[in-house]
């Protein structure tokens, strides 16, 4: 295995995950995962969100990191 040096806010399925929890009715328990216990108290970002528009979502997905590019389709056509 190799780590994933990717910022967690940039990598495609995470941020898709953080946008389609964004729909639930009460979002402000939203963690990042990938941040020190110290910095988990300033994820207020991800706290009360509103969720994007598809044409926002797959432009950001289009700039999204992908392990695998070709996911980006799968998460594109998940958001319709």
């Amino acid at each position: 295995l190799k780590e994933n040096r990717t910022a967690y806010t940039l990598r495609g399925w995470c941020m898709s995950e953080i946008e389609w929890s964004s729909l639930r009715g009460v979002n402000a328990q939203h963690q990042q995962i990938d941040k020190a216990d110290s910095e988990k108290q300033k994820s207020d970002d991800l706290n009360g969100r509103v969720p994007m528009t598809p044409e926002n979502f797959r432009q950001q997905m289009e700039q999204a990191k992908f392990t695998h590019r070709s996911d980006a389709d799968a998460v594109i056509y998940l958001q319709e």
